[in-house]
């Protein structure tokens, strides 16, 4: 009887051993594994997110209308309406120029006279007074009208033609100038007597 009281106990403490190891051990079995696998997750680097594009279709019917602005070559051109009247706008400004332009050019020519010209007169013009100058004297003349010709071809020439009539008498004399240096005189002297065919001076005017 001892025997059995002493072989359940020994077996109730052997229960309890393998109860108490169980307790500590199993968790420790389960635990594990989970821990791993809950490591492995966070290890997992998160994905990128990704914005999603969505790209429409064309659409044909927008495709159809949008050459509206090109011509139906079917389709009727505008009729150009002929004007019952010509433009007159560019008639009268042409009359208004063409009545205007005699009017300008009119002016000048009854007004003013060519420059470097006088009109042929018996009378005698005021000479001109000059101060420590040069002149060509180109010849003395008894007749008026020769020397008032030789002078106006001076004028026709480029050159300054005068006239002086001398203080005793009635006679005229005929220059050419003013000039600054005699050596300018000088050179215009040969030119004249060329031209003219006459022997001109040069002469000096003093204050």
């Amino acid at each position: 009887m001892s025997e059995s009281v002493d072989g359940l106990k020994q077996r109730l403490v052997g229960a309890f051993v393998i109860l108490s190891l169980a307790v500590i051990f199993l968790p420790m079995l389960f635990d594990k594994p989970h821990r791993e696998g809950a490591e492995a997750v966070e290890l997992v680097p998160e994905k990128p997110q990704i914005q999603t594009v969505v790209i429409s279709k064309p659409n044909p019917n927008v495709k159809k209308n949008a050459p509206a602005s090109e011509l139906d070559p079917d389709s009727e051109l505008p009729k150009l309406v002929p004007a019952a009247e010509p433009i007159k706008p560019t008639t009268q400004t042409d009359e208004k120029t063409v009545d205007s332009s005699p009017e300008k050019a009119s002016v000048p020519v009854a007004v003013s006279t060519p420059k470097g010209k006088e009109p042929s007169s018996s009378v005698v013009s005021k000479p001109k007074v000059y101060k420590n100058v040069w002149m060509v004297q180109l010849g003395t003349f008894s007749n008026k009208e020769n020397a008032f010709k030789l002078r106006d071809r001076l004028r026709e020439a480029g050159i300054d033609g005068h006239t002086k009539p001398l203080k005793s008498g009635s006679a005229i004399r005929v220059f050419a100038g003013p000039f600054v240096t005699k050596k300018e005189a000088i050179r215009i002297k040969r030119k004249l007597d060329s031209q003219f065919k006459v022997n001109s001076l040069v002469v000096f005017f003093e204050a």
